[in-house]
């Protein structure tokens, strides 16, 4: 086996690792709906490209019913924030971009884990993603700092502000978590945001499918019930047609195997 093949399989096992490591600690969830009120026009964002995994993680984190190895699941998820920067940094983004990207992930993950009966029983804000970040600052009031910092610049930040209104949509609620009498509040700031992203982008969907992005399917050909009818008449006279067919070349044998008996009995006789 050459060294080129060699190097190949190997690469192939490490992938394979991975992608066994990542079912281990992330097994699939059954999809749950979620609608929410806007959604952004693809292929244009490269942040939301970088950062497709860890919406991923979000989502089945959100419906996890039970979690034990929360150190692991910490290590796999900064393993994860790591690859995000990497690919961000690739894609070309400022510094700024790429920080606050990650602590807008971060602040996202945390925020969903702390909802859950399983990260409140782990104690996941004592390990939290976040919890050598904060300076004297809740990442829950950051966020929204943050947030109304970058909708004055959306020339420089509009796909980290995106990256942020996805955060937003899929269950970050901050500050606001633990004031129900003022989730008014956060939903008028989605809709600041998203008015932000419009003048910005230009109109966009407002009906945001699991899958984040809707795909275009081909208008379906129609054809007149005429057509269905002498179809399905043609097909019928043909199929009829082959029966009678094979039905007489087989009687043609038979009759012809009938009369070489008779014949034969009548010599014999």
């Amino acid at each position: 086996m050459s060294t080129t093949q060699l190097q190949i399989m190997r690469r192939i096992g490490t992938r394979s690792a991975k992608a066994q490591e990542y079912r281990r600690l992330m097994p699939e969830l059954p999809a749950t709906p979620r609608t929410v009120k806007h959604a952004l026009v693809p292929n244009r964002n490269r942040l939301m490209i970088a950062a497709g995994r860890l919406f991923s993680i979000i989502t089945q984190l959100r419906y996890k019913p039970d979690y034990e190895d929360l150190p692991a699941l910490r290590g796999h998820l900064l393993k994860e924030l790591q690859q995000f920067q990497c690919t961000a940094e690739r894609f070309g983004y400022d510094v700024d971009s790429i920080m606050i990207s990650r602590y807008s992930l971060c602040a996202g993950i945390d925020d969903i884990i702390n909802k859950t009966t399983w990260g409140i029983k782990g104690d996941w804000q004592s390990m939290s993603l976040l919890s050598n970040l904060q300076q004297g600052i809740t990442s829950d009031e950051r966020f929204f700092l943050i947030l109304d910092k970058a909708c004055r610049a959306p020339q420089k930040f509009i796909d980290t502000i995106e990256l942020m209104y996805i955060c937003l949509n899929l269950g970050f609620e901050g500050k606001f978590r633990d004031q129900k009498y003022e989730r008014n509040r956060l939903q008028q700031m989605i809709d600041y945001v998203y008015s932000v992203i419009r003048k910005s982008r230009g109109e966009f969907d407002r009906c945001l499918s699991p899958s984040i992005y809707k795909t275009a399917m081909p208008p379906r050909r129609k054809f007149p019930l005429a057509g269905i009818i002498l179809t399905s008449c043609l097909i019928i006279i043909g199929i009829y047609g082959s029966m009678n067919y094979l039905l007489g070349i087989y009687s043609n044998q038979a009759t012809q195997q009938l009369q070489h008996i008779t014949n034969t009995i009548s010599t014999t006789t």
